[in-house]
This record gives structure tokens, C-alpha cells and sequence, in this order.
């Protein structure tokens, strides 16, 4: 972890039911109304992936929070509602990296993740993503390394 964020993937079946569509936002949104009702956020946002083009690779819904309550210098909560399918590729995905972690990639990628997240490019053209690829998957220790293996994205 390079910043305060902590991801939550929240498994909702009902949006793979045959609701329709407002009934599933509107009960995120009281999802949202009592989590910053019990953390007092200074910004919360939301954002249907589920129903409009993704800017993510997560079709869902997205509740981006702000809070100082759980420490000074505050942390991002990011809260995403996922279908029963999406939520057990994430697994798969988290479970498939904690695979690859022992003490030397775990280094790597902090290592790697503290420099490459101050780029301007991050979260755009470069993300965590490509870290951890980088790191498992094609043996990359460095930074130096690391802006070789991607190359110009």
C-alpha cells in the first residue's frame, strides 16, 4: 500500500436480479447514506459502472469516500457493489497475487508502487496492475527495471 486506500468489494446478487435498475442504485445509495452517516466523510462520491460505460474494469456500482475518522492525514474508502460473478473473479484475481507475495515481491512492488504512483501517468496510462505484473510475472526488482518492462505506455 502506497496511500491510505482500502478496497471493498461488496457482493449484491440483487443486480443480477430482474429488479429494474433504479431499485439496485437506490439501495447503494442508502449504503452510502449510512456510511457517511457512521464515518462523517469529507467527500463521498458515487458512480454507476454497472449501467454506463466503465471507466474501471469493474462493472458495478462505486462509492469513493474520503475520511480523516480512522486516522489523521484521512484514507480512501473505495466501496464497490459487484454481481456474484464479478465479485468471485476479484477473489480470484486478489487471491492469485497474494500467491505470487513473499518478502522479496512484496519489497519490489512497494518499492516500485512508492515511486511509480508520484507519476503523473498513474492511475491513467500506468497502474497498480502493471506492478504487480511486472513484479510475479516477469521477474522485475527495480524501478529501473520496472520503466523498461512497460516501455513507453
Amino acid at each position: 500500500m502506497t496511500w491510505r486506500d482500502l478496497d471493498i468489494y461488496l457482493e449484491m446478487p440483487a443486480l443480477s436480479e430482474v429488479e429494474g435498475p433504479e431499485v439496485r442504485v437506490d439501495r447503494f445509495l442508502e449504503l452510502g447514506r449510512r456510511l457517511a452517516a457512521a464515518i462523517g466523510p469529507r467527500k463521498a462520491s458515487f458512480t454507476d459502472h454497472l449501467h454506463f460505460p466503465a471507466t474501471e474494469n469493474v462493472p458495478g456500482l462505486y462509492w469513493g469516500i474520503h475520511t480523516d475518522i480512522l486516522s489523521r492525514g484521512g484514507w480512501k474508502i473505495n466501496v464497490w457493489g459487484v454481481t456474484t460473478d464479478t465479485c468471485a473473479r476479484l477473489l480470484r484475481h486478489a487471491e492469485s497475487i497474494a500467491t505470487g507475495l513473499n518478502a522479496e515481491t512484496r519489497t519490489a512492488i512497494l518499492s516500485i508502487k512508492n515511486e511509480v504512483c508520484r507519476q503523473p501517468r498513474y492511475r491513467d496510462t500506468i497502474t497498480s496492475q502493471h506492478v504487480y505484473d511486472a513484479v510475479l510475472s516477469s521477474g522485475v526488482r527495480t524501478l529501473d527495471e520496472f520503466w523498461r518492462q512497460i516501455g513507453d505506455r
